[in-house]
């Protein structure tokens, strides 16, 4: 009777379940096997000095946010990206403003030119910068905030550098590597949405499901080595 529904079980179950398994094992094995560093695009950071402020000529907040009359304040941060020395001031709603520190006027875009410098500064390697694109909203992938411009270079890789539309920072560094990555991990864990959540009940039961496949499994296994080890008892008892 065991017998039957373990065979049952594991039969049925294993064709339900069985592809997702085989992605845990394969996208477990490729994230293991592959440095982290590479995946994010670490062997392709330049190293970039920061401009050093002139705090002789920084403006304090206070006289910052008077120039450009802003009373809503919440916050501020003092900074120093590729474009110059700003404020980052934050109002109570959450919005951000940068101003510059040095002249207390409300920063503009970085312009195309801006961003082609800053992201072939910021890139090391074999590659040449291909495509330069603005985004409001840059894609879920990037990991940026908004806007930004991505620089694609043309290295093995297809390393893409997100540079911010304000500052001139680079926000983050993706390629095929850590698309195939992100999708590994996305098979991971059933989420192609936003790759964040893992406590969710699609994978609960999905778990659920492959551990009774595989203790279902075991059990067979159990049996058989025990079917095998009677057979091999009694030839021998035949030879004697």
């Amino acid at each position: 009777m065991l017998l039957r529904w373990s065979i049952w079980l594991h039969k049925w179950l294993a064709l339900i379940v069985g592809l997702q398994i085989i992605f845990w094992v394969v996208g477990g094995l490729f994230m293991v096997a592959v440095p982290i560093e590479k995946v994010r695009g670490e062997d392709r950071v330049a190293y970039v000095a920061e401009t050093p402020l002139d705090m002789s000529r920084v403006l304090t907040l206070e006289q910052a946010i008077a120039k450009v009359e802003l009373t809503d304040v919440s916050g501020a941060t003092l900074s120093s990206p590729p474009r110059g020395p700003l404020w980052t001031v934050r109002t109570s709603s959450g919005r951000e403003q940068p101003i510059d520190a040095y002249t207390g006027e409300y920063l503009e875009d970085i312009t195309e030119a801006d961003a082609r410098r800053y992201a072939t500064a910021a890139y090391e390697g074999p590659g040449e910068m291909t495509t330069l694109r603005y985004f409001d909203v840059p894609p879920r992938r990037s990991g940026a905030g908004d806007p930004a411009w991505a620089a694609t270079f043309n290295d093995p890789e297809k390393t893409v550098v997100y540079i911010d539309g304000f500052t001139g920072e680079v926000l983050s560094r993706r390629s095929a590597l850590w698309n195939a990555y992100d999708l590994a991990w996305q098979l991971h864990i059933l989420n192609f949405k936003d790759g964040d959540n893992y406590n969710h009940p699609t994978l609960i039961a999905v778990t659920v499901l492959a551990t009774i496949v595989t203790f279902s499994g075991v059990v067979l296994l159990w049996i058989r080595i025990g079917r095998d080890l009677q057979a091999w008892a009694a030839r021998r008892k035949e030879y004697k």
